[in-house]
């Protein structure tokens, strides 16, 4: 993946190695810098930073938009007219960190200032752990559960499954497994949204009950 991003006389270009990312993996890769002036340029207070995008506050270019997760500065000589310096960059991410979905994203932002909304910008497609995505084949596979949506939780994932048309699973709408891990311990919790059916005189209601 690569990012390029203009601010003034200065013209970055991030260079990430990879196209997406499991939780608890490592990021790496370079930024570029160019010197676009007549003078040599100072690298003041560049940095390259992985932070969590609240998606319709990142369109709005809102200044709270990004929650700061680390911050890597950028140091070296000043850069000569016409020439580019190459950087190194890496992070880890947490086995709990988010993951991209249709509301946020982790995202890396580079650039000079502080002022996240005026930086550059690359979102980062990142996926649950393998051992979450291993679980969940096996719903998939063994059980027949089809996936519907996947969020983020402050930490750890959210998956809501529906269960195949068998009357095995006939009383059961849907079920939310969250996972987080507790250091090398997957938790796993699961809330399950039930038909209860209740009866009156003269009379049957279905009522809708969660089951943790």
């Amino acid at each position: 993946m690569r990012g390029v991003f203009f601010q003034k006389q200065y013209e970055f270009t991030l260079l990430v190695d990879g196209e997406s990312w499991p939780q608890g993996e490592e990021i790496h890769g370079h930024l570029e810098i160019k010197n676009h002036g007549s003078q040599a340029l100072p690298i003041d207070g560049v940095h390259v930073r992985l932070a969590d995008g609240h998606l319709k506050k990142v369109r709005a270019k809102s200044p709270d938009a990004f929650e700061l997760i680390s911050s890597l500065p950028i140091e070296g000589a000043p850069i000569a007219p016409g020439a580019v310096s190459r950087h190194p960059w890496k992070f880890k991410l947490d086995r709990n960190s988010s993951i991209s979905d249709v509301s946020g994203s982790p995202f890396l932002l580079y650039g000079s200032g502080d002022a996240t909304e005026k930086l550059g910008q690359l979102q980062l497609p990142i996926v649950p752990e393998p051992v979450i995505e291993e679980f969940l084949s096996r719903f998939s596979i063994m059980f027949r559960f089809v996936q519907k949506t996947r969020r983020s939780l402050k930490d750890g994932v959210d998956v809501k499954l529906d269960p195949p048309d068998s009357k095995l699973f006939s009383t059961l709408d849907h079920v939310n497994v969250k996972f987080r891990f507790d250091q090398e311990t997957l938790a796993i919790r699961y809330v399950f949204q039930v038909k209860k059916i209740q009866s009156t005189p003269g009379r049957a209601d279905v009522k809708a009950e969660k089951r943790t």
